[in-house]
């Protein structure tokens, strides 16, 4: 349980993983379907500098939002938000939080919700970004060709982080009609987080 106290500036690391990008992106392929909502059950699984597995569910309304829930031992321990003004990380285990406009964790031009979920899935990742992130487990889902592993890799303060995204396409839930994204709630007496804080936590890892 000692690692948890880490997954606040881990999630903010991932973020800035995408920072190492160009501001070019992929053109939609003809794998791009239309759909509406989607939730399925997610695993990340953080192998470097430290290991940490959560498992949890995610959520996506096309082109508008994204929620993910990660829990441990059947608590919710963490969550993601983010919609096309701001996102959201939170650690409900330590009650700290990051609320930040998207463009704070990657290039502006790449700053869209679409462009998040594009990468999230393993679809349209822009050119510079592939140097970070590599893509396994290949599916046909309504949605086009999905990824159900989604690695990514970054070098930050001279430390090697490594997280995996895992993904059970066979559970996924499309456009159902009892989708509701959770409200966004922070724990009482949350505070929020330095990022430069949370950087300096990094160096301790």
């Amino acid at each position: 349980m000692k690692a948890l106290r880490f997954i606040l500036p881990l999630l903010f690391a991932l973020g800035l993983a995408a920072c190492h990008s160009s501001h070019k992106s992929v053109s939609p392929t003809d794998n791009d379907r239309k759909w509406h909502t989607l939730e399925l059950p997610v695993k990340l699984r953080l192998e470097s500098p430290v290991e940490i597995s959560l498992s949890g569910k995610a959520m996506f309304v096309n082109d508008s939002l994204i929620y993910v829930s990660l829990r441990m031992l059947g608590m919710e321990v963490a969550y993601a938000y983010a919609d096309a003004d701001s996102a959201i990380l939170c650690d409900r285990f330590h009650k700290i939080y990051m609320s930040e406009p998207v463009s704070r964790f990657i290039p502006p031009r790449m700053a869209t919700i679409k462009c998040l979920q594009d990468i999230m899935a393993g679809q349209n990742i822009p050119a510079q970004l592939k140097d970070h992130i590599s893509t396994s487990g290949q599916t046909d889902t309504p949605a086009g060709i999905r990824y159900s592993n989604i690695n990514v890799t970054t070098d930050i303060n001279q430390k090697k982080f490594s997280a995996t995204l895992e993904y059970n396409y066979d559970k996924a839930k499309w456009d159902d009609s009892g989708f509701a994204i959770p409200k966004v709630r922070l724990p009482k007496n949350a505070r929020k987080a330095d990022p430069q804080a949370l950087l300096k936590e990094l160096r301790q890892l």
